[in-house]
């Protein structure tokens, strides 16, 4: 019996295109593992780990279909091992286990929080992609999406980890029974008012924990119009994820609570074009 070997290759898109040739029986492409792998190599994240490429003893590709059709539609080649000689029984198992979410990756970088922080992380990065780049004509389906792997998740983590903690930290009630506000997006408002002004969270925390409450809130405050709000029993969320609807609310209430206006009810109109957290006038 012809023993298994592996070895380290430079697969060029030339190469993997030759490897795919021999692509036979797989399963079908999924193009969201397709998107973040692309995605990873035009960004130069793509790393090197013991998953490669898989031939069995007739020569047939039964693991890495995903990684050479992201280096053959993206031009860019990538070291990775290749496997050659496996039984041909081992296609059976490959991959069966559970693929590692968002979630995973975080936790295992140490966030505490890393549910919450993951999805928070989700909405920011999509918030960011939005902002001056709407057209009214783009189709819904195109608003919410976003392409984003693991290691962009990660490494936007690893870059803010301090903030995020101290965030998930300040929100670490919101989003239990009975609590109008969602964690994530909780999360991800107070970052963006921390990045736009380390003092604005303070009061960005205020004013949530008083829509969360809901009491003794004065008739015409913003803080009582969005709390009577988001206790509707259906909102309309408008095509989007309700943490990116969740965030925008957010952002569309704080500017006037900032400005002082006197609201009665609270309609969040319409998502698009994406609203800034508009700075206190000084």
């Amino acid at each position: 019996m012809t023993e298994m070997t592996q070895v380290l290759e430079t697969i060029t898109p030339d190469k993997a295109r030759d490897y795919l040739r021999q692509n036979i029986g797989n399963r079908p492409i999924k193009m969201m593992k397709l998107k973040a792998l692309m995605s990873d190599l035009q960004k130069g994240q793509f790393k090197l780990t013991h998953q490669g490429i898989a031939f069995d003893r007739d020569g047939v590709l039964i693991d890495g279909q995903h990684r050479l059709k992201a280096i053959a539609e993206t031009g860019i080649p990538a070291p990775m091992y290749v496997t050659r000689n496996c039984d041909p029984e081992s296609f059976r198992v490959i991959d069966c286990g559970s693929t590692r979410s968002p979630q995973d990756v975080l936790k295992h970088v140490g966030s505490k929080n890393y549910a919450a922080v993951a999805s928070a992380i989700r909405v920011l990065l999509w918030i960011k992609s939005k902002l001056g780049t709407y057209k009214s004509t783009t189709l819904k389906q195109y608003k919410t999406h976003i392409v984003l792997s693991n290691t962009d998740i990660a490494e936007f983590y690893i870059q803010h980890e301090s903030v995020l903690d101290t965030c998930s930290t300040a929100c670490a009630g919101f989003g239990a029974r009975n609590c109008l506000l969602l964690q994530s997006a909780s999360i991800a408002f107070l970052y963006l008012l921390y990045e736009c002004d380390a003092d604005l969270m303070e009061a960005g925390l205020e004013f949530l924990k008083k829509v969360d409450k809901g009491a003794n809130l004065e008739h015409g405050s913003v803080e009582l119009a969005l709390s009577k709000f988001l206790s509707l029993r259906y909102i309309d969320m408008q095509g989007y994820t309700k943490g990116q609807f969740m965030l925008v609310v957010y952002i569309k209430a704080f500017n006037k609570y900032m400005r002082g206006d006197v609201l009665i009810n609270f309609r969040p109109g319409n998502i698009e074009p994406i609203p800034t957290i508009e700075l206190p006038i000084l």
